[in-house]
């Protein structure tokens, strides 16, 4: 029951980040914002919203504090919150120009 809840709760969740780009960046054109940057963008907001002191891991408890987390854990949250936030970036903007 947790996996399916967990499964849920982040397939919402990718929903929602989904949504937030498109309607940053629908209004700029996908032309005059690079997939590149913005991805980069996208994925920073994501690892603050998630992984930073601030961020909903970090006060929920679900993760150790940023302070008490080893070196190596810092690379999966970077590089997932990354990975999501460019296959974002360039799908939209693949899926935008054949629209």
């Amino acid at each position: 029951m947790q996996w399916l809840i967990g499964g849920v709760f982040h397939f919402e969740y990718a929903a929602w980040w989904g949504t937030l780009y498109a309607i940053i960046v629908e209004p700029l054109g996908t032309k005059r914002v690079p997939a590149v940057l913005s991805g980069g963008v996208l994925g920073a907001l994501i690892y603050t919203a998630a992984f930073s002191p601030i961020g909903a891991t970090s006060r929920t408890g679900s993760e150790r504090d940023v302070e008490r987390r080893p070196g190596v854990e810092h690379a999966p949250h970077w590089s997932a919150a990354l990975a999501f936030a460019y296959t974002t970036a360039f799908v939209y903007r693949w899926l935008r120009e054949r629209w």
